[in-house]
């Protein structure tokens, strides 16, 4: 058990120590390109060149960092499961990674003027498919399954996410311990009953959406999440 608790701690150091550095860095790196492109006098042929061929290869040296930053996460993800924080790490390094893209595509192709509407676009793109992806019911489901495989699940936690996760945790909840279903579903009714003081009678309207609405609703019929053990 304690060499099992010193690999852990090992990995968790391990993927901690300098991912968000790693990724400030490529975000430098970016407006350090941009800002040297823009620098640049357009007749000058023979600098662009130089840049683009400088832009290349710091390009490429930022991705393999990224690469770095993702295989860090992967390592946390699987000694400890997956957390919103962690999900939301693995979308910036995404998003970074595919910005660096549009910036070698474009910029050190020589469209410069395109680099800013397909940056756009591809941010568009990323703040859609983050929301369609749902990532606080994202970790329900990595976590689930990783406890049908044995491993802990952190009732507390998965009850203090958002009512986007309490679908996913609803249709889960069977798969789990009898006694760590009703860790989770005593954890959800402190969280909800603060939540919601006066059962959800008045609820800010901007807080207002169908995850919300369908949690009132099952707080309402009394907030049950274990099946109900099997007669006799």
């Amino acid at each position: 058990a304690f060499l099992m608790a010193t690999n852990g701690l090992t990995v968790a150091a391990y993927a901690r120590d300098g991912f968000f550095q790693l990724v400030v860095a490529a975000g430098v790196v970016l407006g350090t390109l941009v800002i040297g492109e823009w620098l640049l006098t357009p007749d000058d042929h023979t600098a662009r060149r130089r840049y683009r061929v400088v832009g290349a290869l710091l390009i490429v040296e930022v991705l393999a960092l990224l690469v770095s930053a993702a295989t860090r996460i992967a390592l946390y993800v699987r000694e400890f499961g997956l957390s919103v924080d962690r999900v939301m790490a693995s979308a910036g390094i995404m998003f970074v990674g595919a910005v660096l893209l549009t910036f070698a595509i474009t910029t050190l192709r020589g469209r410069t003027a395109r680099f800013a509407p397909v940056a756009l676009m591809v941010t568009i793109g990323w703040v859609a498919l983050l929301n369609i992806a749902n990532p606080d019911a994202l970790v329900v489901r990595a976590n689930l399954a990783r406890a049908t495989a044995g491993k802990s699940f952190d009732a507390k936690y998965h009850a203090a996410l958002s009512a986007d996760a309490l679908p996913a945790l609803l249709n889960g909840a069977s798969v789990l311990p009898a006694a760590v279903c009703q860790d989770l579903e005593l954890h959800l009714r402190l969280v909800w009953s603060e939540r919601l003081p006066d059962g959800g009678s008045h609820l800010d309207w901007r807080a207002a959406g169908l995850p919300l609405s369908n949690a009132v609703s099952w707080y309402r019929d009394g907030a049950v999440v274990c099946p109900a053990p099997l007669a006799g």
